[in-house]
């Protein structure tokens, strides 16, 4: 047994994780603060792309290297097989950069009584810049306008032919407050699902009791995620305070 060899295989293997893991830590920071911002990272992917960016960029590289590492082979060969692992780890950064990015949440839609995430691959396809769409939150929430909808019939139809809906029609989103109370009047539609929903309406009893708040001063709506779902508040003015994910 070379001894020498596993060593040298353990230490090269070993820089090559603190690199990946320095870069991984930078990603993570975007992931959390910009792209998944909480508590959208638990319901719309975040741990997703975690998962996705860890295999990548920490376990494939260094474990490459630790499989083709010989100390013995002559120097311009150890170059050439660490510079085919670099090619393939930055491939593969690449493209999971990229399918975590076109994931992530760009807008939180109000439509038929809930509130609904959607992702910016949806926009990118439609050739809509997201840049575009502004609200309240991060990230910004905004509400189909039923007058905007009904009347752009046609363009709705072309939507639905290429699978997509009137919750990508960025030139009918107004904002919650506009909306507030539409908003209100589909309080009978809330209850009746919150009563059905046990873990939810447990999630609601506890956010009001803490802090003993009156659930006269907020709109509570529901939040539908890409993964899970759970609560949205707003103050009666429409003002976005808070998000609250299913456990």
């Amino acid at each position: 047994m070379d001894r020498n060899l596993w060593t040298n295989k353990f230490k090269a293997s070993g820089i090559h994780l603190a690199l990946s893991t320095i870069i991984f830590l930078v990603f993570l920071y975007i992931l959390i603060f910009h792209w998944y911002p909480l508590p959208y990272f638990h319901s719309d992917g975040g741990w997703q792309g975690v998962r996705i960016m860890l295999f990548v960029d920490v376990v494939l590289g260094p474990l490459l290297t630790f499989i083709v590492f010989n100390y013995k082979k002559p120097r311009n060969k150890i170059i050439f097989d660490l510079s085919i692992i670099a090619v393939i780890q930055i491939g593969a950064l690449i493209w999971g950069v990229n399918a975590v990015y076109n994931g992530r949440p760009v807008v939180i839609v109000y439509y038929e009584g809930s509130f609904n995430s959607q992702e910016a691959r949806v926009f990118y396809d439609l050739g809509v810049d997201v840049n575009k769409i502004k609200g309240d939150g991060h990230p910004p929430i905004v509400v189909v306008s039923a007058l905007k909808g009904r009347a752009d019939g046609e363009a709705r139809i072309k939507l639905y032919n290429r699978g997509f809906s009137e919750l990508q029609i960025i030139d009918t989103y107004e904002t919650v407050s506009e909306n507030i109370d539409r908003i209100k009047g589909d309080s009978d539609t809330f209850n009746f699902y919150i009563t059905k929903n046990e873990p939810r309406k447990r999630m609601l009893e506890e956010y009001l009791k803490n802090g003993d708040k009156n659930p006269e001063d907020f709109i509570i709506r529901h939040y539908v995620g890409k993964f899970s779902g759970g609560l949205i508040i707003f103050d009666k003015q429409g003002k976005y305070i808070e998000t609250l994910i299913d456990k």
